[in-house]
């Protein structure tokens, strides 16, 4: 449903506020970190949080407040103490991350030889170097390749790309996966004439996300910022959707996720100032890839 008022914790069970960062749906190789976060804070306390933020940064020259705008030293160190020990979000944030890459690899090379391929999904960018992008986009392609689109798939270099990778990987775990891949092709052109597989993580983070919380919690109540992913039902006392400029609970979700999307891809050899001051509270609360 799409909620229009203001949510508050008083009035029945608690609200927990959700929002992504680095969708870019099927497009796996732009933004290839994505991240999604909920928050368990009511937009009572949300509005109180924002505009604290604002007294004390200097954040006033637009309606909403987004993670990008926490780049120079005093907002960034005001999000830290938020966040951090002592700060009113402390234990109230969750983070789900996702490596859209690696996803890619592991849904396709699923559905190609329906066996384990986590020796690949696991260790194939450390052995294949940038091979393992090229393999990546070459599968991304494949599930959008089928013949009820329209779209041509090239089989004989996605065919020969696989071979390639097994011989760099020869000896590893790994091979053994790409040489099954390379003896897919009739596996391979069956797909072909199917829907394609959906390379979009933000559903299945969604679930995920709500699974867990509601393990923590119990009975909730979600309010999701507005996207147009997510039509279907979760398993929420309340699924609600709004615009974060209208909820303080989304604007302090989008901060948290994307909090975690730079801490994470500094995790991951891709520094930024904002990772870095922010890893040390942030970690704690990373989950997923």
């Amino acid at each position: 449903m799409d909620f229009k008022g203001l949510t508050d914790d008083g009035d029945g069970p608690p609200w927990v506020a959700a929002d992504e960062s680095g969708w870019t749906g099927g497009a796996v190789l732009h933004q290839r970190v994505m991240t999604h976060a909920t928050v368990r804070v009511d937009d009572r306390l949300a509005g109180a949080l924002l505009s604290e933020l604002r007294s004390n940064t200097g954040l006033r020259q637009s309606r909403e407040l987004k993670f990008w705008q926490f780049e120079r030293d005093k907002p960034l160190a005001a999000l830290v103490d938020l966040l951090g020990e002592g700060g009113a979000l402390h234990g109230r944030a969750s983070v789900l991350v996702a490596d859209k890459v690696a996803l890619t690899v592991s849904t396709i090379a699923g559905l190609l030889i329906q066996r384990d391929v986590e020796p690949l999904v696991l260790h194939g960018e450390s052995l294949l170097g940038p091979q393992w992008t090229e393999l990546a986009a070459a599968l991304a392609g494949f599930a959008k390749g089928t013949r009820r689109n329209g779209r041509s798939v090239d089989m004989d270099e996605l065919f020969a790309l696989l071979e390639r990778a097994r011989e760099t990987c020869a000896g590893h775990p790994a091979a053994e996966v790409l040489a099954h891949l390379a003896k897919s092709r009739e596996r391979a052109e069956e797909l072909l004439t199917e829907e394609p597989p959906k390379l979009d993580p933000l559903p299945s983070m969604l679930a995920e996300h709500v699974e867990r919380r509601t393990a923590e919690l119990g009975e909730f109540r979600l309010l999701h910022d507005r996207h147009k992913m997510l039509e279907q039902e979760q398993r929420a006392h309340t699924f609600a959707i709004g615009a974060s400029a209208d909820h303080p609970s989304i604007q302090i979700a989008d901060l948290v996720s994307g909090a975690g999307r730079v801490v994470f891809e500094q995790r991951q050899g891709n520094p930024s100032k904002q990772g870095a001051a922010l890893r040390e509270v942030v970690e704690p609360f990373l989950f997923g890839t």
